[in-house]
């Protein structure tokens, strides 16, 4: 997968990483965005909509601790992405 380094991300807030995402070219497929607490959850938190798995979403709220992935699914261009459109299938932390 092509990989992208943008230092801008290091001091990103949530409206920044949006941002990003929504100047994506649409053939982009999927994002992976690696960063920083607070910045990670509470977008995650502002972009998980409706559709979003319940325990997943507890867990996500309750603590985003090093390692941790969350995975949201967006149908639809990234021009388009809003607040509470995306759905929060999963959320794990691979670490012990």
């Amino acid at each position: 997968m092509p990989t992208r380094y943008l230092p801008e991300l290091y001091e990103a807030d949530g409206d920044d990483l949006v941002g990003l995402a929504l100047a994506a070219p649409e053939s982009v497929k999927a994002l992976v965005v690696v960063g920083h607490e607070p910045t990670i959850s509470v977008t995650a938190l502002t972009l998980a909509g409706r559709r979003s798995d319940r325990r997943a979403l507890e867990a996500l709220a309750d603590k985003f601790p090093t390692s941790a992935i969350a995975v949201l699914r967006f149908d639809g261009p990234w021009s388009k992405l809003r607040p509470g459109k995306t759905a929060l299938e999963t959320f794990t932390v691979p670490r012990g």
